[in-house]
């Protein structure tokens, strides 16, 4: 079973004889260089990968942001192909889903295999800056850390110089619960995302229905075996 993506992928049709049909590494740029390594990022990253918010909720939106740093000429870097994509630390839960209403001029949407890509459809690729909106899967018992990642392709001429690795990163911001009954002590065990449930903590939440049923067969097979020691 493949870890399911959902991907943003932009850059110019010079890279359109990527067979991303039947090639799931579509979401790495070394499979568009074969051959070629990425380059190692200097002491000031050249690219930067960020995203609005701390955390997300159901069906939140936020904007995420691949932008160029700033030269010694005081301008801003550019770039002429790139990869986002955003990957829930829980392979098969959601991923979310760029909104393609708000993707940049002159891309489009294609299939990759199980993977949602948008790549450019002209043949300009010169950005300096990207701007995608990105909306948080609806269902929030399936919620996990997404991390956005991104590739950038900085030039292909006269030499392939690409980067890979850009990462930003939305938690889970964690319901408000109204429990019915209160737990002793004010303490409630939290989940694997560390929000807060109804479920006691302590002594008092360890009685659960499951616990007192698997206490009475205990009981039972006790009493059991003394009937055969005292037989």
């Amino acid at each position: 079973m493949f870890v399911k993506r959902s991907v943003v992928m932009l850059t110019a049709s010079l890279f359109a004889w990527v067979n991303c049909a039947s090639d799931r590494t579509c979401a790495g740029m070394q499979s568009w260089f074969p051959g070629t390594n990425p380059l190692t990022f200097a002491d000031n990253l050249p690219y930067k990968l960020n995203v609005t918010g701390g955390a997300y909720y159901p069906s939140s939106e936020h904007t995420v942001y691949l932008n160029g740093s700033i030269t010694n000429e005081m301008k801003m870097r550019g770039f002429v192909g790139f990869i986002v994509y955003a990957e829930n630390s829980v392979p098969e839960y959601p991923n979310g889903h760029f909104v393609t209403e708000n993707l940049p001029p002159g891309v489009e949407v294609v299939n990759c295999s199980n993977l949602l890509i948008v790549q450019n459809s002209t043949n300009v690729g010169n950005w300096t800056s990207v701007k995608l909106l990105w909306q948080a899967p609806r269902d929030g018992h399936l919620a996990g850390n997404i991390t956005f990642r991104a590739s950038v392709v900085e030039q292909t001429s006269p030499q392939i110089l690409y980067y890979e690795g850009f990462s930003a990163h939305l938690g889970y911001q964690c319901p408000l619960v109204n429990c019915v009954r209160p737990c002793p002590s004010n303490i409630y065990l939290s989940d694997s995302y560390g929000c807060q449930g109804c479920q006691c903590g302590g002594a008092a939440g360890n009685f659960t229905f499951s616990t007192l049923v698997i206490m009475n067969v205990l009981a039972f097979l006790w009493f059991f075996v003394l009937g055969d020691l005292c037989n």
